[in-house]
């Protein structure tokens, strides 16, 4: 058990080393591979976030019978309230 949370640590420290050297690209003002820090920090991130989306998608469809989840209600909920008072009041003007 020691082992396996000393492990986990030491990968999550070192998925914090790309965001730290894209801090020192940053202060240091260089570029690597014709990147900047910035730059750099952008693409790990949507690597990141491109690899966390497909760990979700595979998580739903192995749980596909939970047919109402959460989000489905969050994204309506999102979409009346940015949208749907500005559509309502384009439509009753009078």
């Amino acid at each position: 058990m020691a082992t396996t949370r000393t492990t986990m640590l030491q990968l999550g420290y070192l998925g914090l080393l790309p965001f730290m050297f894209s801090l020192l690209l940053i202060v240091t003002e260089r570029t690597l591979f014709n990147l900047s820090g910035e730059q750099f920090f952008i693409a790990y991130s949507a690597v990141i976030l491109s690899f966390l989306s497909g760990v979700l998608w595979g998580n739903a469809i192995d749980h596909f019978y939970h047919r109402l989840s959460v989000m489905p209600w969050c994204s309506v909920t999102y979409l009346y309230y940015s949208h749907g008072e500005r559509y309502y009041k384009a439509t009753n003007t009078m």
